[in-house]
C-alpha cells in the first residue's frame, strides 16, 4: 500500500525537488561568476609561457649555445619572434648605451 494519496505526491519529494532545483541554480550562476576568472587565468598562464620562453631563448644566447637557441626560437609562433627581436634590439642598444656611460 501507498503512504501517500493516491494522485499526491509526499511532502518531502516536494522539498527534495525544490532543494535540488536551487542548488542546480546555483551551481549554475557559479559557472557563470568563474567563467570569467578561468579566462583571465588561462590568459596569464599563456603569458607566462610565453615570457619562460623568451628567458630560455635569451640564457641559451647568453651561453652562446646556438643549437639550442635555435630550437627554442624555432618552438616560437611569428608574433613571439617579432616582439624577442624587439626586445633583443632594445637590450643590445641599451646595454651598448650603458656601456658607453660607464667606459667614458
Amino acid at each position: 500500500m501507498s503512504e501517500h494519496p493516491p494522485g499526491g505526491s509526499p511532502e518531502w519529494l516536494r522539498e527534495i525537488s525544490e532543494v535540488m532545483g536551487r542548488a542546480g541554480r546555483a551551481l549554475s550562476e557559479a559557472l557563470e561568476m568563474a567563467e570569467p576568472a578561468a579566462r583571465r587565468a588561462a590568459a596569464e598562464l599563456a603569458r607566462m609561457r610565453q615570457t619562460l620562453a623568451a628567458q630560455g631563448a635569451m640564457g641559451s644566447a647568453y651561453r652562446g649555445d646556438l643549437d639550442e637557441l635555435r630550437a627554442a626560437l624555432e618552438a616560437l609562433t611569428a608574433e613571439q619572434l617579432q616582439e624577442i627581436s624587439a626586445a633583443a634590439a632594445l637590450l643590445a642598444s641599451m646595454a651598448d648605451d650603458v656601456l658607453r656611460e660607464t667606459t667614458s
